[in-house]
């Protein structure tokens, strides 16, 4: 009976996706609970919303972060996949996207001369692995 625990707990860590080694390193530094509004937002306005953000007209592969309900949807351009799945990093493509080092597939993508820290890629990954728990502007809370 104690090997059964033993086992459920190498299963789901052989399930887990490959992080990179700056991005390990940087998770020591994080707080124990990640929050939409303090760590998360701001990372996302910054770096992700020109492109997948309110505006329509600047809007990308029909991505849109700041709102959960689109941001949890399944991809119009990738049908099956989605950006973003409660409690399952290798399993959105935003983490997969991340840690990516091809030019190709990397957000945010090198022409944009924007970039992700490694704390901020490990702020995203984790607010995932804890639900990706999205909550309105604090203004309206």
């Amino acid at each position: 009976m104690r090997l059964l625990p033993v086992l459920a707990l190498v299963l789901l860590a052989g399930c887990a996706p490959d992080k990179p080694a700056d991005v390990l390193e940087a998770e020591n530094r994080l707080p124990e609970t990640i929050d939409f509004n303090y760590h998360v937002r701001p990372i996302l306005s910054d770096r992700c919303f020109a492109c997948h953000g309110p505006d329509a007209n600047k809007r990308e592969a029909g991505l849109r972060l700041d709102l959960e309900e689109q941001a949890k949807a399944e991809l119009t351009e990738s049908p099956g996949k989605y950006a973003i799945v409660n409690g399952k990093p290798g399993r959105s493509m935003l983490f997969h996207r991340i840690v990516s080092d091809d030019p190709e597939t990397q957000m945010p993508p090198p022409e944009s001369n924007l970039a992700l820290t490694a704390d901020e890629k490990a702020i995203l990954i984790r607010w995932i692995e804890q639900g990706a728990v999205y909550k309105p502007h604090w203004a309206f809370i």
